[in-house]
């Protein structure tokens, strides 16, 4: 639609542009005080561009409303897009920090608390004076394994 009005827009003007040319080509060749054919031949030519002129006007306003609905589309087919956007964005944040959640808290469980507290039952007998049993954890590379050898230090 926008291309076909554009064309009738264009039309329009030029047929309005080449009457004022008109007008005004015969304008020039009017020296001194205008006898009366030649006011009449002016009002004539004027009078003749005027509903051009309103044509192309109206053309122009007809393709303007066009592209202001086209821009509205576009602008609402924007908008779309990017609350469609935003909505993935939460849930893939939300989605994130669950995940992150359950994995810190079975890391947090399995990997620390479990070993700990096992480390913690066998301090507990060694200080009963059960010297016989095994202490586990010793071949690990971190915290926990510190504590597990210090552990077999003291059995």
């Amino acid at each position: 639609q926008v291309p076909t009005a554009l064309a009738r827009a264009e039309q329009a003007a030029d047929e309005a542009i080449a009457s004022i040319n008109r007008t005004l080509a015969f304008g020039m060749t009017i020296s001194g005080t205008a006898n009366a054919e030649q006011v009449r031949r002016l009002d004539e030519l004027t009078q003749a561009s005027e509903p051009l002129i309103a044509e192309a006007r109206s053309h122009l306003r007809e393709l303007v409303q066009l592209l202001g609905a086209r821009s509205e589309a576009m602008t609402r087919q924007i908008q779309a897009e990017k609350d469609s956007e935003v909505r993935l964005i939460v849930i893939l944040v939300g989605l994130a920090v669950r995940i992150g959640s359950a994995l810190a808290l079975v890391i947090g469980q399995i990997g620390i608390a479990r070993p700990i507290r096992a480390i913690n039952e066998t301090l507990a007998r060694l200080a009963d004076g059960r010297f016989d049993i095994e202490i586990s954890g010793t071949d690990r590379r971190d915290e926990v394994g510190d504590i597990a050898r210090s552990a077999e230090i003291f059995r």
